[in-house]
């Protein structure tokens, strides 16, 4: 069922006008490849039932552009997503889980919608599937999988989406360096590439 549009609310265009600057000056430079420093040693791909990552993306549909940074918090159905511009001005938090999804802008206005997707649907007006997202960062589920010669996933499709991966390292428990999924969003392709430069293994039942 689609959610049906709200207009933009004008936060939400100030934090993707900064994210198109920014991305405009190269603060993201080598967008194709998110390069940058080693990320440091990542706990075993079989350890992230619960996680958190610091990371980069970079969001692409038709001629719009978006880069920025990221902290992702997920255990159990729960996520807690922390954006930033690329020089660490906080933009937005997004918490998804049980009781639904809300969105926290900078300016302090407060979204909410029932559930991660239909809120990313409802501001910025394409379908993200954030829930989802959790799994393809560890390239789990999905399906048509393709692997490497370590036995680790190199590509997954689901619902539309095709997602492929890069890993840091020959060990065929490291988890994801990179990914880029392409879906569509509305009449327009939709990129998305995430660069993780730290990886944290949490208890299951973290607080």
């Amino acid at each position: 069922m689609r959610v049906s549009m709200l207009p933009v609310p004008r936060a939400w265009c100030r934090f993707m006008k900064g994210l198109a600057g920014a991305a405009l000056l190269g603060a993201l430079v080598g967008c194709a490849g998110l390069g940058g420093p080693a990320p440091a040693p990542a706990p075993a791909r079989e350890t992230l039932a619960a996680f958190e990552l610091d990371g980069r993306f970079a969001l692409r549909q038709g001629e719009r552009n978006f880069a920025g940074r990221l902290s992702w918090r997920h255990v159990g159905t729960e996520n807690v997503i922390l954006l930033s511009s690329p020089f660490g001005q906080g933009l937005a938090e997004i918490v998804t889980g049980a009781e639904g999804a809300r969105l926290t802008a900078s300016d302090g206005k407060i979204y909410r919608a029932p559930d991660g997707q239909a809120l990313v649907e409802r501001v910025l007006g394409y379908p993200l599937p954030i829930e989802r997202l959790a799994d393809w960062l560890r390239a789990r589920a999905g399906e048509a999988m393709e692997r490497d010669a370590q036995g680790r996933v190199v590509r997954l499709r689901e619902a539309g989406w095709d997602i492929r991966y890069e890993y840091d390292d020959d060990s065929a428990l490291a988890p994801p360096g990179r990914l880029l999924a392409n879906g569509m969003g509305g009449d327009e392709v939709l990129e998305l590439r995430l660069r993780v430069d730290r990886w944290t293994a949490l208890p299951q039942h973290a607080p």
